[in-house]
């Protein structure tokens, strides 16, 4: 007499394994609602000064991506989530927020901005810039990091 051999799929294996062990489930659900709704809460979310409130945006369309360029630019004020897609145009927006003089320390900057190519300034200087915006567009995917603000800027 030949023993038969059933062979399963790792998809149905592991469903099997984790609905016929219903305490594993349970313990699993439970980890993941403390994790998401009271440690992410209370450990991780850093909440945002008073007073580091984005109080003004304002939005210009460029001829050419040039420092030039910004200090003739005509600003116009706009509200967030402002978006320029699909124009082939450059656009630089201007954020203005107050520190106060209270922040002892150097400053986080993380950029939601999509688009391949862009320039970070603070207080008239460069930050960050990724790619090249001239004299022919490179593309290196949308990022986003943290760009560190040293007190000096």
């Amino acid at each position: 007499m030949t023993e038969r051999t059933n062979i399963k799929g790792i998809a149905q294996a592991s469903l099997e394994l984790t609905f016929a062990n219903k305490k594993f489930l349970f313990a699993t659900l439970i980890l993941q609602i403390l994790y998401w709704f009271v440690y992410i809460p209370a450990f991780e979310t850093v909440p945002i000064p008073r007073d580091m409130y984005v109080r003004e945006v304002q939005v210009t369309a460029l001829e050419t991506p040039t420092p030039q360029a910004l200090r003739k630019a005509d600003w116009q004020s706009v509200k967030l989530t402002w978006t320029g897609c699909c124009d082939k145009k450059y656009y630089a927006l201007k954020y203005t927020f107050s520190l106060n003089g209270k922040w002892q320390d150097d400053l986080g900057l993380i950029p939601n901005i999509g688009a391949d190519n862009y320039y970070v300034y603070i207080n008239g200087q460069v930050l960050r810039d990724y790619g090249r915006l001239q004299p022919v567009p490179s593309f290196h995917a949308m990022k986003k990091d943290l760009i560190r603000i040293p007190r000096i800027a």
